[in-house]
């Protein structure tokens, strides 16, 4: 199962924004890349007041001892000078770490995060360092005393792997933060879209990771430390590392706007956070033991609800929202529920729609006096209330709007001059009208059809019949285009096809049947295609930004349960961008369907 079988109706949530892992982490990754670090210092004496090792300034070390322990060469023998003075001050070992990225292929850099199912507060994170150096002195009655050098080389990853808390925090509308000011150009971005919302009607709100609390499990790529020393690391490596990403910015997993005025649109007003473990195909629940593509292609959910709507409890989808078989060079998916597809095209169609449900109304009178006095009067008023609407659960058609009229009327009276003689007349007008919407792949499709059914009886001439069956049908392609925007092409096709009916009889001179069909023939020209210009990604996009970075669209199309999906690549204005899988960037990704790397600022639906 993959994003095809996407049915967000389901479990009542409108939008949803997944995020990869993958993505995830090549984001987090560029971010670490980029943020600014000294060396941590961190050295331990002995205490003989306390009886135990306390933490030093490395400076008091060096002035006491003259030596920096973290200068010395690697097999130097315990017996040297050097090791000697630092027996003198008490020294028994030091940390020396930069957090950052490791030096090794962008490919190789072990995954900084990873998603729990059960947990969307909770990641399990890989706090990574550009260097790291252990140093410590080693004695004992059993073991050769010896000074133990021990650092991270070029192609290795000395990693704390713990737990970590997503926070939220609220943000102000000008992105005012360490973070965003460190990155103008992602700042600006972001502004960009923003800006488009009106002033005071939304609230933003940065997704992070909190170190301050992480819960350390174990260390993973580190040989030959003491016992000790691994208590030293789990101890300072992690409140030394929360300080640097404080002071860079915390990095941001998602920013996201609430709209706070809670009306019946489709603005975001409540979003709700989940992971994805990758899905068996054949059992629906998490792989076990997922391969490492697998694990790229876990996913972080944005469920999110519109309007009024209330968010649902939590709940775990059954599918893949990309799958291995799929290109696993997009970042994301974007899911709009068939449900707010409907209401969305609803509130469009209606108020087009009514000016082509005409309810008509008749009325026919005889004279006494002449033969063939014969009266037919009828109105036609527009802009009546459909009398049927269906918005079907399952199937194509999202949308049918129905609309019956119908008025009947006769009269026969003898004349006063010829007693066995009468004049009769009747007149019968039926309007019928249907606009149904309905999509398949990438197709919208409203199919609008009006008739104008006639029956008209004078003295014993007869006429009845369509007078008008008028069909329009509009296709609304949905494409994404060179520079990621979401357009529609659009196609409109009509029809006429009334019956074969000559009304011009006899009888005509006696009334105003012609008139009354004519009449007819100009209501039903009122009949107009709808010319639907806008989709429901429109308002969207400009909401739910993963990573902080904006995002264009690939392959958008409907769901098997007719929800309207796309894969996002994200537009990311950082300088460097190699953590993409298979050595491909995010400008590249989205060069592969889309030809060009930038979105414009407002991702609307266009009809060409």
């Amino acid at each position: 199962m993959s994003a095809n079988d996407t049915n967000l109706s389901d479990y009542k949530f409108d939008v949803m924004v997944a995020t990869t892992q993958k993505s995830i982490n090549a984001n987090l990754k560029r971010y670490m890349r980029t943020i600014k670090a000294e060396p941590k210092y961190i050295c331990f004496v002995f205490s003989v007041e306390v009886g135990h090792p306390v933490i030093k300034p490395l400076d008091d070390i060096i002035a006491e001892s003259g030596i920096n322990p973290f200068e010395l060469p690697e097999g130097i023998e315990f017996g040297d000078s050097r090791v000697q003075a630092l027996l003198g001050v008490k020294f028994v070992g030091g940390l020396q770490m930069i957090p950052g990225l490791p030096d090794m292929e962008a490919g190789d850099i072990p995954d900084i995060i990873e998603i729990f199912v059960d947990n969307s507060a909770t990641v399990s994170c890989n706090l990574l360092f550009s260097e790291f150096k252990v140093v410590e002195i080693v004695t004992g009655a059993y073991i050769e005393d010896s000074f133990n050098i021990n650092y991270q080389e070029k192609n290795q990853a000395w990693r704390l792997l713990t737990t970590v808390n997503l926070e939220t925090m609220n943000l102000d509308p000008a992105l005012n933060t360490i973070y965003f000011n460190n990155r103008p150009a992602q700042k600006n971005a972001i502004l960009e879209k923003i800006n488009q919302l009106e002033e005071g009607t939304f609230s933003l709100e940065q997704l992070y990771l909190d170190l301050t609390n992480a819960k350390y499990q174990k260390i993973e790529g580190i040989e030959g430390v003491s016992e000790m020393m691994e208590i030293y690391i789990e101890k300072y490596a992690q409140p030394h590392y929360d300080k640097i990403l404080k002071d860079n910015g915390e990095p941001v997993i998602s920013l996201s706007a609430a709209d706070n005025r809670h009306n019946s649109s489709l603005k975001l007003t409540g979003v709700q956070r989940t992971g994805l473990k990758y899905v068996d195909e054949s059992t629906h629940l998490p792989v076990v033991h997922p391969t490492p593509a697998q694990k790229a292609l876990s996913t972080f959910n944005y469920m999110c609800v519109t309007g009024d709507h209330q968010l649902p409890a939590p709940a775990t989808l059954d599918w893949n929202w990309i799958n291995e078989e799929e290109a696993v060079q997009d970042n994301g998916v974007i899911a709009v529920s068939r449900d707010t597809i409907t209401t969305f095209y609803k509130g469009l169609i209606l108020p087009l729609a009514s000016s082509s449900m005409i309810a008509p109304s008749v009325d026919v009178k005889c004279g006494f006096f002449a033969i063939g006095d014969v009266t037919f009067k009828w109105k036609l008023a527009s802009n009546q209330k459909p009398t049927e609407i269906l918005t079907p659960k399952t199937g194509e058609d999202l949308l049918i709007v129905k609309y019956r009229g119908k008025d009947s009327d006769e009269m026969k009276v003898h004349i006063s001059m010829f007693p066995y003689t009468v004049n009769y007349g009747q007149l019968t007008i039926n309007s019928d009208y249907e606009c149904r919407l309905s999509v398949n792949g990438n197709t919208v499709t409203v199919t609008q059809n009006i008739t104008m059914y006639v029956s008209v009886q004078h003295m014993d001439a007869v006429g009845k019949g369509k007078v008008i069956n008028k069909t329009i049908t509009e296709k609304h392609e949905l494409y994404v285009d060179h520079s990621g925007q979401i357009k529609v092409k659009h196609k409109s096709t009509t029809k006429n096809e009334p019956d074969d009916i000559n009304f011009d009889e006899a009888w005509y001179t006696f009334g105003n049947v012609s008139d009354l069909v004519h009449d007819i023939e100009r209501e039903a020209e009122k009949l107009v295609d709808t010319h639907l210009k806008q989709i429901p990604t429109k308002t969207f996009e400009s909401f739910v930004f993963p990573g902080a970075d904006v995002f264009t669209y690939k392959d958008v199309k409907f769901s098997n349960h007719q929800d309207l999906v796309s894969k996002i690549n994200y537009q990311t204005t950082s300088a460097v961008q190699d953590f993409e899988s298979e050595g491909m960037t995010s400008e590249e990704n989205s060069q592969v369907s889309c030809s060009c790397g930038r979105t414009n600022s407002n991702i609307a639906a266009l009809v060409e």
